[in-house]
């Protein structure tokens, strides 16, 4: 299997490539960096890959903890990290509680630094829970979800490439 330095130069070469397409297709370059640094930070922190004590479970430093769920009940190269379709989905799912458990833990401590991107998380989670998210904001999570999502893919795809699928 490719190690972690070439699952993120393969990253960043698609990210590029990404990058150019979407800008030259009209998306804002704001909207591409975000598209980009989403894809870049799920190659290095959200990756197929931590369900083991790999380098982007170690990336996470102290609260590489929060993962260790994870890593007790995946086991490696699983149909629940590694599956083209279920793996993905597995750890984004994963991760979005993470980072679902650290809004609420912000909000609960309400630090002030913060609590402009607290008052629009809160709005994008009250309109997501009635149902009745705005455009912008469905398509904002949507956009982050899927760039998660791809990242995983990636990793699974050049895993398949680089190796053949070893899963069996």
């Amino acid at each position: 299997m490719p190690g972690d330095a070439e699952h993120i130069a393969w990253a960043q070469r698609v990210a590029f490539v990404a990058g150019v397409v979407l800008y030259a297709s009209g998306v804002d370059l704001i909207h591409v960096l975000g598209i980009i640094g989403t894809f870049l930070f799920g190659t290095m922190y959200v990756s197929p890959d931590l369900d083991i004590q790999s380098k982007p479970f170690q990336r996470w430093g102290i609260f590489r903890i929060l993962w260790y769920p994870f890593l007790r009940i995946v086991a490696h190269r699983s149909n629940w990290s590694h599956n083209i379709l279920l793996g993905p989905i597995t750890v984004v799912s994963y991760f979005m509680l993470i980072a679902i458990g650290a809004g609420i833990a912000l909000n609960k401590f309400w630090l002030p630094v913060v609590e402009p991107l607290i008052d629009q998380g809160q709005e994008i989670l009250r309109q997501l829970m009635t149902l009745h998210p705005t455009h912008d904001n469905f398509m904002l999570v949507a956009v982050f979800v899927a760039s998660l999502l791809a990242a995983a893919e990636w990793h699974i795809l050049l895993d398949i490439m680089m190796k053949g699928d070893r899963q069996k």
